[in-house]
């Protein structure tokens, strides 16, 4: 059963249709950009809308990333990997240069 997206409802909810029958798709949150999967359903036959569901979340996720939004972060991220970017509120975490973004490299925030 394939979904096919028509577009974004006045409630800001995403809709399409599974099956021929009109299905309404929570929309992400715009600031989130974390995917957390929702719980399987028990009965077999709602795996079908939850998988439809749970592929359309994670392409909202990833739509997000790709147009480049950064989340503003309120604390330094915990292990750090050369090349993350942060936004830095510089208020409740501030690497050095007040709110911006900032890139991990050499071991230190640099801000952009």
């Amino acid at each position: 059963m394939a979904f096919t997206r028509l577009g974004v409802g006045g409630s800001g909810k995403s809709y399409g249709t599974i099956a021929g029958k009109v299905a309404f798709i929570p929309a992400l949150p715009p600031r989130l950009v974390e995917y957390i999967p929702g719980p399987v359903p028990y009965n077999v036959n709602d795996h079908t809308r939850y998988l439809q569901t749970e592929l359309f979340r994670i392409s909202n996720v990833l739509s997000i990333l790709i147009k480049g939004y950064c989340q503003e972060v309120h604390q330094e991220p915990t292990a750090p990997r050369t090349g993350d970017i942060c936004l830095a509120d510089g208020t409740d975490w501030n690497p050095g240069g007040g709110q911006g973004l900032y890139c991990y490299y050499n071991r230190m925030w640099n801000k952009l």
